[in-house]
């Protein structure tokens, strides 16, 4: 399954991290580089805080796995067609 999270905004990277979190090849489009960069950071930030948590110890995926399941564009026709 593919998806692309339009905005990656608060609630669009918080879509993004879990899509790619269960192993869904996310894609998350936005008009600005800069906030791709800020949606990548808080998601990188997120799967290391989620590491700490003692529920987690038993997780099935890396950190590098999950991040490999995003890619982050401000091309929208790559992604989405009608």
């Amino acid at each position: 399954m593919n998806v692309a999270v339009i905005g990656a905004g608060v609630m669009g990277t918080g879509v993004a991290h879990n899509m790619a979190q269960y192993g869904i090849s996310t894609n998350v489009v936005d008009i600005s580089q800069s906030q791709l960069d800020k949606c990548r950071q808080m998601i990188e930030a997120n799967l290391r805080l989620y590491n700490f948590h003692p529920q987690h110890k038993k997780k099935t995926h890396s950190t590098a796995e999950i991040m490999e399941n995003i890619r982050f564009t401000t091309e929208l026709d790559e992604h989405c067609r009608m």
